[in-house]
């Protein structure tokens, strides 16, 4: 944990319907500080084992333009366990319970914060996060869960819950068209 934290870079579980995949997220110090992912041109690499990834990212060694802390990483790095783990299935499972809970609120922030990245990086598809609905949903779940204490407002209604859950919905579909699983 200390090693990700020193090159900022981190080994990432994302859980797609039940399945467990790794990747790497972490911040490029050489540009400009931007999140970015294991990305094959316009695809996330996603694996199924710890091993594989290890073995892959030797070949990524220029995802990053801080190469040096990049390839320091993946030397000092056990590859043990995960730094993190995001369960992108709460995008595909929303539902008006999920704005009570804050695990539930902080895994939909989390979710959408790796799919937005994913999506600056590959520069496309950005618009997506900043339509009202969506800006409005992160503030109600940072108000409610994050930033406030013992108030909780929740000022969707039955139709904006739809239309929450339809594009949540879109965005997971689409992203993982744009997954390549090795």
């Amino acid at each position: 944990m200390e090693i990700s934290e020193k090159y900022r870079k981190y080994l990432v579980e994302i859980i797609l319907k039940d399945n467990r995949y790794y990747t790497v997220w972490g911040t490029d110090l050489g540009d400009n500080d931007n999140d970015k992912l294991l990305v094959n041109k316009k695809n996330l690499l996603l694996f199924y084992k710890i091993n594989t990834l290890k073995t892959t990212l030797f070949k990524f060694k220029d995802i990053f333009l801080d190469k040096e802390n990049f390839e320091n990483w993946i030397s000092e790095d056990p590859f043990e366990d995960p730094y993190s783990t995001t369960d992108l299935t709460c995008l595909y499972t929303f539902s008006e319970k999920d704005l009570r809970g804050k695990k539930a609120a902080l895994e939909i922030i989390n979710s959408l914060n790796l799919i937005q990245d994913f999506y600056i990086q590959i520069k496309e598809n950005e618009k997506a996060f900043n339509s009202k609905l969506l800006l409005d949903l992160k503030d109600n779940l940072y108000n409610n869960h994050f930033w406030k204490s013992d108030n909780l407002e929740l000022p969707f209604n039955a139709i904006i819950i739809k239309k929450i859950q339809s594009a949540l919905r879109k965005i997971y579909d689409d992203f993982v068209k744009q997954i390549e699983f090795i």
